[in-house]
């Protein structure tokens, strides 16, 4: 067992005491939820690197170290907007809560372990039961969530207990050996038993669990490297070195291994490269968060690297420099390109809020500071992004506008001719809807005898002649009605009136005497009368059925000829639609096809499926 406590490393002091004041702020905290506690605390937390005197944020060391980490946060940020980007990212941490290992490597592990425990490889793992399972791993797991729920409570010594019994009864646990690395580590400065369970975890999480795998190795070379700086131990540096190296060929893109790399590679700068290999994996960092170089200003670690870092994130300031100008360049030529076809825009309001928002941004460029710069380059770029959605919008509104106005043309002239040949059958047509209209009315004033029934009737539906089912009403016929009887009776009596006033008239013409057997002869014309009326009435009856029976073959003769004219129409337009399509295809270069449907698109009024 090596004889070293933990306390004896300023760098694990700063850890813990980080540690410590991020459990004082979840534990106050009125929410359930570990990751809205985390966040919320986030603008405090990055607000209280600059203050002096507090040994979580600020590492012992020379004044000029001190020095040194003035000029690099002058560097880095103004305070108003350190703010502002805290802010931002307490909103970003809800979403990936991985960005917290730009604030601290080490110490938000035990939350973002809770984190990690609801994805789903390690859910699948925890909460693993078979109806087979052996009953020593059901109470493993028992005793586990309790030492879990004494640990999140802040009774340490009760939570090693109950998370030791778990691991008696299943020893290839590696959540409950990570657990137990923590507590020693964080709550007990235990060199040993830290070492011991993470070393365990990392074994058995090894090909199963690469969050575990991962976190595990990276604790023990933390371990063995302050256990070597404190007593200037090369071989201890060395392994812990090599762990590190192991993990990071394996996953080259985690935060937390980066940053450890960072750290192994100081405290081995003397040996050959890894000065460079600390200088490039500093760089690549911060390109990625820029709150990591925050981080690196302030950790005991970086100390003797201050310079280093100084330098990185001087010439990180100068490429983001660089860059941002290289993208105002290009945002320039957008607004010249997009506003020479500003014509073809759809909505202009959005071209000049976009301008704005870039002269806004113009007057920031030649700001001295990283956090402030990046962000205008971050800016620039989405801003240049609108600009290339927007000329793209502008080339395709040019392109419909271009090709529309050749449809538009072609469409004139197509129904021009579409007219044409649509006329006789058009007429044929009016004919139609004329005779169904007329007998309509006729079959309402003298309808015939006949029962309630469907019947099928042609009706012209837009332009064409449809067979519709209809419902006619149960008549009776207008002869059996008492209007018939009614019209009988008026014939008959207008007609024996005509001829009394005819008798009437040639005697009075003659200047004859009306005698008794003229009278009598009238009589007799009156009662006659009722003759009258049924020959009239016939007559009559005769005149309407026939007429009704003229309309039913006119509906009859025009339903013919629409039916033999109308596929010849239609034959006759889709070989008319056939001759614009190829012309607009000549005019647009676009395919027959694409043609022919522009066309259909634009019989039907439907412009915008052109786009």
């Amino acid at each position: 067992m090596a004889d070293f406590n933990l306390n004896e490393s300023n760098e694990y002091l700063q850890i813990k005491e980080r540690q410590q004041s991020i459990y004082r702020s979840v534990s106050s905290s009125s929410s359930s939820d570990i990751l809205s506690s985390i966040a919320a605390m986030i603008p405090a937390f990055v607000g209280n690197i600059q203050k002096s005197g507090i040994s979580m944020l600020s590492s012992a060391g020379p004044a000029e170290s001190q020095a040194k980490r003035d000029s690099i946060t002058n560097a880095l940020f103004t305070p108003q907007f350190l703010e502002t980007r805290a802010a931002a990212l307490k909103n970003d941490v809800t979403r990936d809560y991985g960005l917290l290992y730009s604030l601290s490597n080490y110490s938000f592990s035990p939350f973002i372990f809770q984190l990690d425990c609801e994805t789903e490889e390690l859910k699948k793992f925890r909460s693993l039961n078979q109806s087979n399972e052996d009953s020593r791993f059901k109470i493993s797991r028992i005793n586990r969530r309790k030492a879990e729920e004494s640990y999140r409570n802040g009774q340490f010594d009760e939570a090693i207990r109950q998370f030791k019994e778990s691991e008696e009864k299943n020893d290839t646990d590696y959540t409950t050996q990570y657990q137990l690395g923590l507590i020693y580590f964080f709550e007990k400065a235990d060199y040993n038993e830290a070492c011991a369970y993470f070393k365990k975890a990392a074994r058995f999480s090894q090909n199963k669990s690469p969050i575990i795998f991962l976190c595990s190795t990276v604790y023990f070379a933390l371990l063995l490297r302050l256990f070597g700086t404190c007593r200037q131990n090369a071989s201890l540096l060395d392994e812990a070195h090599s762990a590190l190296m192991n993990i990071y060929n394996a996953n080259s893109n985690s935060p937390m291994i980066n940053y450890a790399l960072v750290q192994s590679c100081v405290s081995i700068a003397s040996r050959s490269g890894h000065a460079s290999t600390a200088r490039d994996l500093v760089k690549r960092l911060i390109k990625t968060n820029e709150f990591t170089a925050l981080q690196m200003v302030y950790d005991a670690a970086l100390d003797s690297f201050l310079p280093q870092i100084g330098d990185v994130i001087t010439d990180l300031i100068i490429e983001s420099k660089n860059s941002a100008a290289d993208i105002f360049k290009q945002i320039e030529e957008s607004v010249e390109r997009v506003s020479h076809m500003s014509k073809y825009m759809g909505n202009s309001t959005k071209l000049a809020a976009v301008k704005n928002e870039y002269r806004q941004l113009q007057g920031r460029l030649n700001i001295a500071n990283y956090f402030e710069i990046k962000d205008v380059e971050s800016q620039a770029q989405k801003i240049l992004e609108s600009f290339q959605a927007l000329f793209r919008e502008v080339n395709e509104n040019r392109a419909y506008f271009e090709l529309r106005e050749i449809a538009e043309a072609a469409l004139k002239d197509f129904r021009s001719d579409e007219s044409d040949l649509k006329k006789p059958l058009a007429s044929l047509e009016d004919d139609l809807k004329t005779a169904d209209a007329e007998l309509e009315k006729l079959e309402k004033t003298y309808p015939p005898d006949r029962e309630e029934q469907y019947i099928k009737k042609n009706v012209v539906i837009k332009g064409k002649v449809e067979v519709v089912e209809q419902k006619v009403e149960a008549s009776v016929s207008w002869r059996k009605q008492k209007v018939f009887l009614f019209l009988k009776s008026i014939i008959g009596c207008l007609f024996s009136l005509l001829v009394v006033m005819v008798i009437t008239c040639i005697f009075l013409f003659m200047k004859m005497e009306i005698s008794i057997v003229t009278y009598m002869v009238i009589a007799i014309f009156l009662l006659f009368t009722p003759l009258y009326g049924t020959i009239g009435g016939e007559v009559f009856y005769y005149n309407v059925e026939m007429k009704r029976k003229k309309f039913i073959e006119k509906i009859d003769k025009f339903t013919k000829m629409i039916e033999i004219k109308r596929p010849r129409v239609e034959e006759d337009i889709q070989k008319l639609k056939e001759i614009y399509a190829a012309s607009i295809s000549e005019k647009s270069k676009l395919s027959k096809d694409s043609s022919m449907q522009i066309l259909e698109a634009s019989i039907k009024g439907n412009f915008e499926q052109i786009k």
